[in-house]
């Protein structure tokens, strides 16, 4: 999860077992995002124990392992926190796509022109996969790119059923190349919610 603070592991301000919202709390400060979520969502749970992670984002997922919590970046510093289990909207389509980019950007256009090209052509590839062509399905993926353009890492949630078609997804989406190199110094990763009903 590429952010406006490149923190280090100590100081992802996280202690397993401590409430949810104390800790959200703290880490949003500590890591400059901004974290939203419901007080009911996150009412009598704790968080999970961060350990070793190397990037924000996986200090996050970490730190929400086990709370039926998913986030949804609305810009590239902050983060609501939804239910995992929220219904799909009807039909294939994009609700949000987040090319998580720094504050300080040069070229907001060029990262998103980037993100729907990408978007592009992952839609294309699982659209004519035999396993998920005619699947209902809801997940996010947060995708990392080599300079040539070809996908080098992926990761994302995906509640229920969701869970299985995220791992066809990720098989089908490895190695994958979009087609052009992304813009220099485009942050990573980026993130994509794919809806298909």
């Amino acid at each position: 999860m590429a952010g406006p603070v490149a923190a280090r592991e100590r100081d992802w301000g996280v202690t397993a077992g401590q409430p949810l919202a104390d800790a959200l709390r703290q880490f949003g400060k500590r890591n400059g995002y901004d974290v939203i979520v419901a007080e009911g969502l996150v009412e009598g749970k704790r968080a999970g124990p961060v350990q070793e992670a190397r990037t924000a984002y996986e200090a996050l997922m970490q730190m929400l392992e086990g709370s039926g919590l998913v986030p949804r970046f609305t810009r590239p510093d902050a983060i609501i926190l939804e239910s995992a289990s929220r219904e799909a909207p009807a039909d294939m389509s994009l609700d949000e796509i987040d090319v998580l980019t720094s504050a300080f950007r040069a070229s907001n256009d060029e990262y998103r022109w980037y993100g729907e090209k990408l978007l592009g052509a992952s839609l294309a590839l699982l659209r004519r996969s035999s396993e998920l062509g005619t699947r209902s399905y809801d997940f996010t993926l947060y995708v990392w790119l080599s300079a040539d353009g070809r996908i080098t890492g992926l990761d994302g949630f995906g509640a229920g059923s969701n869970g299985e078609a995220l791992v066809i997804a990720r098989r089908l989406l490895d190695g994958m190349t979009v087609g052009s190199p992304p813009p220099a110094n485009m942050p990573q990763p980026v993130g994509l919610r794919i809806v298909a009903q």
